[in-house]
């Protein structure tokens, strides 16, 4: 079980909310020299695909990463981040059948990272979770 460790009085990360009309845009940077050290090569991870699964990908699991439709980079000093998640690939409310996250609505976005215990000081699986800010998905990109 990882240690959530909140730190509401802490800038330890900073980040921006964009999008325009396909997709939600999140940069982040970490203050304070830290650095975003590693991507896990393994990690159990719901990923979208354009084509419809065959049966058997939907039954095993695959060796991962895999690169679905979400795109990332990373800095080169490894202290900032920047991801692209296209609204498409967010689920559907199984009462409306409508998107999940669509134009229009209000939001409240946080960030978390986390670590295995080989990467953190006290040797342990933890998290750190910035605050919560709200973002409105305008129908005019931002």
């Amino acid at each position: 079980m990882p240690k959530h460790i909140y730190n509401l009085d802490e800038n330890i990360v900073e980040f921006k909310i964009a999008h325009d009309d396909t997709s939600l845009y999140a940069y982040y940077r970490v203050v304070d020299g830290g650095v975003i050290e590693s991507i896990y090569d393994f990690y159990t991870q719901y990923i979208y695909w354009k084509h419809k699964l065959t049966a058997s990908e939907s039954k095993r699991c695959l060796d991962a990463p895999f690169n679905g439709i979400i795109s990332y980079s990373r800095s080169e000093k490894g202290n900032e981040f920047e991801m692209r998640a296209p609204f498409e690939g967010f689920l559907l409310n199984k009462d409306t059948g409508r998107p999940t996250l669509q134009l229009g609505m209000t939001i409240n976005i946080s960030l978390s990272l986390e670590t295995s215990e080989e990467d953190s000081i006290p040797r342990d699986w933890s998290s750190d979770t910035a605050a919560t800010i709200q973002y409105t998905l305008s129908d005019s990109a931002a």
